[in-house]
């Protein structure tokens, strides 16, 4: 079990999502990033993160890229795949194509 930072006899609860300090049910200070051991530990994480990351970022983030980036990319292989195949004369004949 681990124990508040600020208060060594009571339990803690959470840690702080910027220095990860450990905090007590009192200790705790909420905003919309998350929970933090200060309001100047949560302007710190902000000013460490991006935008994106910090609001309602739990995890959640997307990556750049994600799905609608590897189906981006794959169309793109398949298009240059294709005209490169076409271009040296490498496609079979009757496709269609």
């Amino acid at each position: 079990m681990d124990y508040c930072a600020k208060h060594p006899q009571a339990a803690a609860t959470h840690r702080c999502r910027n220095c990860g300090a450990w905090l007590c049910r009192e200790c705790k200070f909420v905003d919309g990033n998350g929970v933090f051991c200060s309001a100047a530990c949560s302007t710190e994480y902000i000013k460490n993160h991006s935008r994106s990351e910090a609001v309602g970022g739990q995890g959640r983030v997307m990556k750049s890229g994600g799905r609608l980036g590897r189906l981006v990319l794959l169309a793109i292989l398949i298009a240059a795949a294709y005209f490169a195949l076409k271009h040296f004369g490498l496609l079979p004949e009757g496709l269609g194509l």
